[in-house]
C-alpha cells in the first residue's frame, strides 16, 4: 500500500494521522457498540481493544482507546508488505469541528461496518 523499500527488521514503518470528524466519530462510535462484546482489555496498554482480521488481503485491525476514555478513538491497520510489516494509525476524535482528512478512515470503518470477511480476531476457526 505504501511503496516503502525494504526496512530494518528492528523498525515497523509507521504512519500516523489524526481526524476530527463528527461523521467518522459516528461509524466509529458504530462499530464499537455493535462489537462490544468482543472488547478485550489489554493489561499491558490498558487499553480497550475491539480486533479485526481480513482473509483478503490478510490484514489485522483494532479499534482501540484508553479504559475509561470516551473522547478518542484509535484504529489500526496493520499488513505485511514486501516481507515488511507496515501499520497506520488514525486518530478519531469527536467534531462538530472538523480536522483532517476523514474521507479514507470513513470508508475502512464503513467496510468494517458491512463486510461479511471482516470477524472478530476471537472467534477465527470457530
Amino acid at each position: 500500500m505504501f511503496g516503502h523499500k525494504k526496512q530494518d527488521d528492528n523498525t515497523l514503518p509507521v504512519t500516523v494521522q489524526v481526524a476530527r470528524s463528527a461523521e467518522a466519530w459516528a461509524a466509529a462510535i458504530k462499530l464499537w457498540n455493535e462489537n462490544s462484546r468482543g472488547v478485550v482489555t489489554d493489561s499491558g496498554t490498558h487499553k480497550e481493544v475491539l480486533h479485526f482480521s481480513l482473509v483478503q488481503p490478510k490484514t489485522i485491525m483494532w479499534l482501540q482507546r484508553d479504559t475509561g476514555r470516551t473522547d478518542a478513538l484509535e484504529l489500526i491497520i496493520s499488513w505485511q508488505d514486501d516481507h515488511t510489516v507496515i501499520a497506520e494509525v488514525f486518530i478519531i476524535l469527536p467534531g462538530p469541528e472538523k480536522a483532517g482528512d476523514d474521507t479514507y478512515i470513513r470508508r475502512v470503518l464503513e467496510g468494517l461496518l458491512t463486510t461479511a470477511s471482516t470477524v472478530p480476531i476471537n472467534q477465527q476457526g470457530k
